[in-house]
C-alpha cells in the first residue's frame, strides 16, 4: 500500500515552498521556506514513533497527509498536476477562491496538520508545531491572507479526510486476528519477538493507484 506518490508529494511541496511566489505579498519566498515542511515532517515522525504505529500504518498516514499538503501547495501552480481523478476514489477537491489572498505556506501548514492529527494519538505535538508556524507566518502576512489561506487549508484537509474514510481501513479493524495455517508455505511467527502478524488484511484497504479488485497472481513460496 506504500504510495510512491507520497514521496513525490513531499518533494513537490518542498519545491513549491522554495520556488513559488505570491503577488498578494511583498515577501519573496526563498529556499528557507522548505523548513516548514521539514518541521512538519519531524513533528509527524515524532508523533507516530511515540504512538508506536507499525510501518504499514505510518505509510498510510504519511501518504494521505502529504497528498493534502501537496494539493494545498499547488492551488495557483498550473505546472503541477493534481491527484484528483488520478488516485482511486479521489474525485473531489475544493476550488480556490480569492487567489490574491492565498499563501501557499499557510495553506500547507494548515492542511498538513489538520490531516495529520486525524491519524495520531499525540495530536498535541502537531497542534503545537502548527501554532508556532502560523504565529511566525502572521508576522509576514496580513490577517486577510492568513484567514483565507487557513480556510483553504481546512477545506483541503476536509476533502482528503472524507476520501480517507472510504478506503476500507476501518472495516479491517473489526476483523479477527490472523490464524496460523501451519503449512509449509504459510507465514509463521518469527524470532526474536514472535509478534502477531502485522496488518494481515492490508490487501483489503483501497490501493492508491492499482485497479480496484485487481487480482495479482503469485506463486506459493516453497517450504524451507
Amino acid at each position: 500500500m506504500f504510495l510512491p506518490g507520497s514521496i513525490s508529494a513531499y518533494f513537490l511541496a518542498v519545491l513549491l515552498f522554495s520556488g513559488c511566489q505570491n503577488k498578494a505579498s511583498t515577501h519573496q519566498p526563498s529556499a528557507n521556506d522548505a523548513t516548514y515542511i521539514h518541521t512538519l515532517n519531524n513533528a509527524m515522525a515524532e508523533a507516530v514513533i511515540l504512538d508506536g504505529f507499525t510501518p504499514p500504518l505510518i505509510s498510510r498516514m504519511n501518504a494521505y497527509t502529504h497528498i493534502a499538503a501537496y494539493e494545498a501547495a499547488i492551488a495557483t501552480q498550473p505546472d503541477f498536476v493534481s491527484y484528483k481523478n488520478q488516485l482511486n476514489g479521489l474525485t473531489y477537491l475544493p476550488a480556490l477562491t480569492q487567489p490574491e489572498n492565498y499563501i501557499a505556506e499557510i495553506a500547507v501548514v494548515r492542511a498538513f496538520c489538520r490531516t495529520a492529527v486525524y491519524f495520531t494519538w499525540r495530536d498535541y505535538l502537531l497542534d503545537t508545531i502548527e501554532h508556532q508556524l502560523l504565529d511566525t507566518l502572521r508576522l509576514r502576512y496580513n490577517p486577510t491572507q492568513m484567514a483565507h489561506s487557513i480556510a483553504y487549508g481546512d477545506s483541503v484537509a476536509a476533502a482528503i479526510l472524507a476520501w480517507v474514510a472510504k478506503d476500507n481501513y476501518g472495516e479491517t479493524r473489526k476483523m479477527s486476528f490472523y490464524v496460523l495455517k501451519k503449512k509449509d508455505w504459510s507465514w509463521e511467527l518469527t524470532p526474536s519477538q514472535f509478534m502477531e502478524a502485522v496488518e494481515p488484511y492490508w490487501n483489503l484497504v483501497r490501493p492508491f493507484c492499482a485497479r480496484l479488485g485487481l487480482a495479482v497472481p503469485r506463486a506459493r513460496p516453497t517450504g524451507l
